[in-house]
C-alpha cells in the first residue's frame, strides 16, 4: 500500500517563523558567501538568478525551505509549490524555483527514504514503489533506487516490523501473513525474509 508523500505544510509554517528569527550564523561567519546547508548536511549549490519576479523570488524561498525541512523530488517541490492545497504559487514560478533552488535530487531521495524506513517497516521494493510512483514521492526510478542502496537499512529486521503491523491489524493466518509480506501486490519482501519474518512474530 502507498502511502501519502512524506509533506510537512504544517512544519513549515513553523519554521518559516524560525527562518525570519534565527540569526544566520554561517552567513555572519562568512559573509554571506558560503554555500546554504540544510539541517541533514545536504549542500546547495548557489544559482541565484538575477531579475526575478516576485512570484518567482518567493517560491524560490519557500522551496528553500521545503527542501531543508524534508526531502522532495523535483516533481513532489513542483506539486508542493503549485497545488492549492500547498502553496498555490502559479505553475509556471514553481517550476522556476525547483530549477533554482540548487538542490541535489538522489540526496534528497535519501532522506525521504530514511524517513519512511523510520516511520513505518518497508520492504526494498515497497520502498523503491513509494518513492518513485506518482501517488508517493515521485522520484525518477534510478532516483529511488540509488536512494534504496544508501539507507542504513536491515531488510529482515523491515520485515518483522511489518509483520507486527499487519498482526496488530488482525485477521492474518501465518500463510496469509506471509502472502501478503511476500507478494508484488502487498509488502515486496522476499519469501525468505516474509517466512523469518512470520516466524518471529507469530
Amino acid at each position: 500500500m502507498l502511502l501519502l508523500p512524506v509533506l510537512a505544510a504544517a512544519l513549515f509554517l513553523a519554521a518559516c517563523e524560525a527562518v525570519e528569527t534565527a540569526p544566520d550564523e554561517t552567513s555572519a561567519r562568512s559573509g554571506g558567501s558560503a554555500e546554504p546547508e540544510n539541517s541533514s548536511g545536504k549542500r546547495k549549490k548557489s544559482t541565484e538568478p538575477e531579475n526575478m519576479t516576485s512570484g518567482q523570488e518567493n517560491a524560490l524561498e519557500a522551496a528553500r525551505r521545503y527542501i531543508e525541512l524534508s526531502g522532495f523530488s523535483k516533481k513532489g517541490l513542483i506539486k508542493q509549490l503549485s497545488s492549492s492545497a500547498g502553496e498555490g504559487f502559479s505553475r509556471k514560478d514553481a517550476k522556476f524555483a525547483a530549477k533554482h533552488v540548487g538542490a541535489d535530487w538522489k540526496a534528497e531521495a535519501v532522506e525521504s527514504a530514511q524517513s519512511y524506513l523510520d516511520m513505518s517497516g518497508f520492504s526494498k521494493k515497497g520502498l523503491i514503489r513509494q518513492l518513485s510512483s506518482a501517488a508517493g514521492d515521485d522520484y525518477t526510478r534510478a532516483q529511488a533506487s540509488y536512494a534504496v542502496r544508501k539507507v542504513d537499512a536491515d531488510w529482515d529486521a523491515e520485515a518483522v516490523e511489518a509483520a507486527q503491523s499487519y498482526l496488530d491489524m488482525g485477521g492474518f493466518s501465518e500463510q496469509a501473513l506471509i502472502e501478503q509480506l511476500s507478494s508484488d501486490a502487498g509488502e515486496g519482501f522476499t519469501l525468505a525474509q516474509a517466512q523469518r519474518a512470520v516466524a518471529e512474530v507469530y
